[in-house]
């Protein structure tokens, strides 16, 4: 039983750290956005 614990422990860990990396890779994709429309502007 401990051990069954273990397993879904590190899965769950495992699915967190995922989504971190996702959501860390999203807001710098939309901070790049951001950057070229509102630098895309200042030039006009």
């Amino acid at each position: 039983m401990v051990s069954e614990l273990d397993d879904k422990m590190l899965s769950l860990n495992e699915a967190i750290q995922a989504c971190m990396i996702r959501d860390d890779q999203r807001k710098e994709s939309m901070e790049d956005v951001f950057d070229n429309v509102i630098g895309e502007r200042r030039k006009q």
